[in-house]
């Protein structure tokens, strides 16, 4: 029995091939052995996507694509385009386009797909290649990259060869799929949302690429603020605000709702051609002031005001205080149900110092110098708390307060409220009482009456 020399056996296998995948183009003649590794997946996609072929893929472009590599519609060219590259290029557009219209995305598993079932490539470097190159029109926008999880960003050749090389990477080792990516269409909603918010919050087109980079920017924009949203809802025209409140529900979500927000957005800057321009005047730090004094105006009927202005407070001072209340990472982002626990924060140490003001007989503006104006007054004494305690009454009540305060420690939020109700219906008495400092010490030092 005679034995087929190899070019026979090799020409019956092409035909076998052949006979499986009709596209598939003779690639033995010109390939390295490199090309068929799976050790530069990523490199190789890269380099069909940029056309710097470099490394392991080195001159894959002459040795394969010698006949398109410089010809941009080599897909359509009557002299090109019933080449198998140019077929699989078809074949690629035609079900991009259908996806996008069906769903608007496309997996790239089923990019790869296309390849590997349709075209009998294996997972190497040169299939990346291929890839790369076959979709070298979609690493740019209005072409954008998701996952599973509702997250985007904008497409890049490095991202595209990041999926792609994610992609080949386990079906040429034998493991499992990765969590599936997706090659997105910017729609015109998108599009308009990203433009909406460059011009309204004046974020550089860089911070602009994807939902997660803009909820970043206006974060740190809030955060120079130092005040929250919410608070231009009395000073915004209504549809405005309601614009407004939408951003603030985007920082707060992930993923597709997130994304949901964006489109609404970007929905209406297709159909209020003024709301960037209307935006960007309400979003300063001046109309932000306006703002949150017209909250103050109306907060537990204007007690802040008032008390700043018995403390000889200015209206700037008072707005620094209450920033100092929402200087916290993200503390603009809370409701406004959060940011009223705040404010009514500022308000106690606003009556405590008022309190301390009339008991120790100096002006005190800030809590952190009424802190400092009683641990002086205590020190002063040289009194114990026990002694304080037994002594006067109205200090039994103040104790667990003034023991805090002579340790220099701030007070918490409720007993620093307790302290200003302390103050307030018996500060006549304890001030009575610490301006009489020698007849305290006089009795507490006095020896002991024998008896005899």
């Amino acid at each position: 029995m005679s034995c087929p020399n190899s070019d026979g056996v090799s020409d019956v296998l092409k035909q076998v091939v052949l006979r499986r995948y009709p596209e598939a183009f003779d690639l033995d003649a010109n390939a390295t052995e490199g090309y068929y590794k799976a050790n530069a997946l990523k490199q190789s996609a890269h380099a069909g996507l940029t056309g710097q072929v470099t490394g392991t893929i080195k001159d894959a472009e002459k040795r394969v694509l010698s006949a398109v590599w410089d010809v941009p519609d080599y897909a359509e060219r009557a002299g090109t385009k019933d080449l198998p590259i140019a077929r699989m290029r078809q074949a690629m557009d035609a079900y991009i386009r259908g996806m996008f219209h069906a769903r608007g995305q496309v997996e790239t598993s089923a990019l790869c797909d296309l390849l590997l079932n349709e075209y009998g490539l294996p997972p190497c470097n040169l299939t990346a290649f291929l890839l790369g190159f076959l979709l070298r029109d979609y690493a740019r926008e209005p072409y954008r990259y998701a996952d599973a999880a509702g997250r985007t960003e904008a497409m890049t050749p490095e991202k595209l060869a990041e999926m792609i090389g994610n992609e080949l990477s386990p079906l040429a080792r034998g493991g499992k799929r990765p969590a599936e990516t997706f090659l997105v269409e910017m729609t015109e909603e998108e599009r308009a949302f990203y433009t909406l918010t460059q011009k309204a919050w004046g974020i550089p087109v860089a911070e602009c690429t994807s939902v997660a980079q803009v909820q970043m920017a206006i974060r740190r924009r809030t955060q120079e603020w130092q005040l929250p949203l919410w608070c231009l809802a009395g000073v915004t025209d209504t549809a405005v605000y309601n614009a407004v409140a939408q951003y603030a529900d985007l920082l707060t979500k992930e993923g597709g709702e997130a994304h949901a927000i964006a489109r609404a957005l970007g929905k209406r800057a297709r159909q209020e051609a003024e709301l960037a321009e209307s935006l960007a005047a309400v979003l300063t730090h001046e109309r932000l002031d306006a703002g949150m004094t017209d909250v103050l105006a109306a907060f537990e009927d204007g007690a802040l005001p008032r008390l700043a202005e018995e403390l000889g407070c200015n209206a700037k001072q008072l707005l620094a205080d209450v920033r100092r209340q929402f200087k916290e990472d993200y503390a603009c982002l809370w409701s406004r149900e959060t940011g009223e626990e705040r404010l009514h924060e500022l308000l106690t140490e606003y009556r405590a110092c008022h309190a301390s003001t009339d008991v120790l007989g100096e002006t005190l503006q800030t809590w952190t110098r009424a802190r400092t104006a009683w641990r002086e007054r205590l020190d002063f004494l040289r009194l114990s708390a026990e002694w304080l305690s037994e002594g006067a009454p109205v200090f039994a009540r103040l104790r667990q307060a003034l023991v805090t305060l002579a340790k220099g420690e701030d007070l918490l939020p409720e007993l620093l409220c307790s302290f200003a109700d302390q103050l307030a219906a018996d500060g006549a008495e304890i001030a009575r009482l610490l301006n009489d400092a020698e007849t305290l010490f006089g009795r507490a030092y006095a020896p002991p009456i024998s008896r005899g």
